[in-house]
């Protein structure tokens, strides 16, 4: 789903990524092991080509939300959300791939800003985020964005040790 206007908040702007946004950088983000290390896209390797191939598979979508999070006009990472409108329920994850950007809020902002605009625009009733136990700083963002833990996964997935790590899941509901 393509969203005609960027949501900007102070140096922070979200818009809809397209074919032009896929730099070098942003394929070395999805492949760097560090960067990557609590995404399910890790399990593969990116080229311009898959990159390109999901941003146009998101952009197709009526159920998808992918944006570029932008800050001080230089693309630093992505915000998603895949959204069920029967239920009326979104989650979302994100990423910030350049490195020396992360713990900056910069997260957080973006998770406020996509969830103001899914509740506002898409009659969203409550937005859901599933995340390893050991990323503290990803459940901190959420948190600061004024989301709660709902329930925990145990043993739910397998990290990048190869051991069984619990999944956290946080949410957020509409005023």
């Amino acid at each position: 789903m393509i969203i005609e206007q960027a949501l900007i908040g102070g140096a922070i702007e979200l818009q809809t990524l397209d074919s032009g946004n896929i730099s070098q950088d942003y394929v070395s983000w999805l492949n760097d092991p560090e960067v990557s290390r609590y995404l399910e896209s890790r399990f593969k390797d990116h080229t311009q080509g898959s990159v390109e191939a999901f941003i146009e598979n998101c952009n197709k979508s009526d159920a998808s939300i992918l944006l570029g999070i932008f800050y001080e006009s230089r693309h630093i990472g992505n915000i998603k959300a895949d959204l069920n409108f029967h239920h009326k329920t979104a989650g979302i994850g994100l990423m910030i791939g350049e490195r020396g950007l992360q713990g900056q809020g910069i997260g957080s902002s973006a998770i406020t800003m996509l969830g103001d605009y899914l509740f506002k625009n898409h009659d969203i009733f409550k937005i859901n985020a599933g995340i390893y136990q050991s990323n503290f700083p990803s459940v901190k963002a959420f948190e600061k964005a004024g989301y709660e833990v709902e329930y925990v996964k145990h043993d739910h997935i397998i990290n990048v040790e190869g051991e069984r790590e619990d999944v956290i899941m946080m949410v957020k509901y509409a005023d």
